[in-house]
């Protein structure tokens, strides 16, 4: 049978056993229902494993039958996962097994150094299918995340978000700060204020540059907390020798903007006077 059919054959059992595997998914109760980290209303079955195994059988079984051992553990491993959640221990050891099935089915002539990076290599790749699998439709649109403190009168600093886009992604700050409310751990732990911005800041080796981050953090607080003032604008939040400082242009405010300011744990100096805390 040459590659071509084989294919077809495996595209045509897989298309035949995944609305069986919903169907039997559904009536054992096998099902991924909504939650806190979970984007859909109603609960979708599992068990579409099985539709993969199957048509992966099909060409494997023409070619090299063993590896069948291996996939065969991993599909027994999701499906006890699916349905009782088994606890990290437990799936860790069974995805140990899955690898060293794989050095025997394999690789098993392979020295002690490179067979043990097999089984490793293998534990990772589940992992990483896992997480990747969990994180889908989470936050559709989003390209990459920062996350600062922005100083805080009552608490200190609380959360907020930096974001990039797709090109082309209708996501709005609204969107994204709803989301994270509802998907947050915790109350605190939801950013305060999302911002949808053109890149973020990197540095050298590619980390995101934070003190920038927490700049344009505090300049936002600072605008924020003088707008009475009308000021807003002209403020500027620098960084001088590493440290923040809050600049505001001397005017007929001088002390509201002295009042509220001081609220807050940073520099701040009037652009021609002395320095205030």
């Amino acid at each position: 049978m040459n590659g071509l059919a084989v294919a077809a054959l495996s595209l045509v059992a897989a298309l035949v056993v995944t609305p069986m595997a919903m169907v039997a998914a559904r009536r054992t109760g096998i099902v991924d229902r909504p939650g806190v980290l979970k984007t859909q209303t109603a609960p979708v079955p599992y068990l579409g494993g099985i539709g993969v195994f199957v048509g992966t059988a099909v060409g494997a079984i023409a070619g090299h039958p063993a590896v069948l051992v291996p996939l065969a553990a991993a599909l027994a491993l999701g499906i006890c996962d699916d349905r009782f959640d088994l606890p990290p221990l437990v799936r860790l050891v069974g995805e140990v097994c899955i690898g060293v099935a794989v050095l025997l089915t394999g690789g098993r002539h392979l020295p002690g150094a490179l067979a043990a990076a097999v089984v490793v290599v293998t534990v990772l790749l589940i992992n990483g299918v896992n997480l990747l699998d969990g994180l889908d439709m989470l936050a559709a649109g989003v390209t990459a995340v920062a996350a600062v403190g922005r100083p805080d009168p009552h608490a200190g600093e609380v959360p907020v978000a930096f974001v990039t886009l797709i090109a082309g992604s209708r996501v709005t700050p609204d969107e994204l700060e709803a989301w994270a409310a509802d998907h947050a751990p915790e109350r605190a732990a939801a950013p305060r204020h999302v911002e949808i911005i053109d890149e973020i800041p990197l540095t050298a080796v590619g980390k995101p540059y934070k003190p920038e981050l927490r700049r344009r953090a505090a300049e936002q607080a600072a605008r924020a907390a003088v707008a009475e003032t009308g000021l807003s604008d002209q403020v500027q939040a620098v960084l001088v020798d590493g440290s923040l400082e809050i600049h505001v242009p001397r005017s007929d405010h001088d002390d509201m903007v002295g009042d509220a300011l001081s609220q807050y744990a940073w520099t701040w100096k009037l652009t021609i006077s002395r320095r205030h805390r």
